[in-house]
């Protein structure tokens, strides 16, 4: 029984692998420059390109995809979601926050 608990937690590492590349991926395919919004949001007006080009960097946004993709995943692992671009909280409050919410409607649906 032992083995077989083993076996099906080692089965897993890939899934989880995978499903954090499709959400990589997917979070990479949204329209919109990530450097851009958050400045919008900051300065309350345009970004310059100047400004734009030094929070990409700031941001390692002009890193390859699989430096971002490590990057990403190594803070993800430690509990660090990140911060949402258009509100500028931490992403991992914002899910605690609807968590009660998405629980009720999952519960509503059993």
């Amino acid at each position: 029984m032992v083995a077989f608990i083993l076996r099906r937690l080692v089965y897993l590492i890939p899934v989880w692998i995978g499903i954090s590349l499709v959400a990589f991926v997917l979070a990479n395919l949204a329209p919109g420059d990530p450097a851009r919004l958050t400045l919008q949001r900051e300065l309350g007006r345009q970004p310059t390109a100047e400004e734009t080009a030094v929070a990409r960097d700031r941001m390692g946004l002009n890193d390859a995809a699989p430096i971002q993709y490590l990057n990403w995943l190594g803070d993800a692992v430690t509990g660090d979601l990140g911060t949402s671009y258009r509100t500028g909280q931490p992403v991992l409050d914002s899910l605690l926050d609807r968590f009660p919410t998405t629980l009720q409607i999952a519960g509503i649906g059993l």
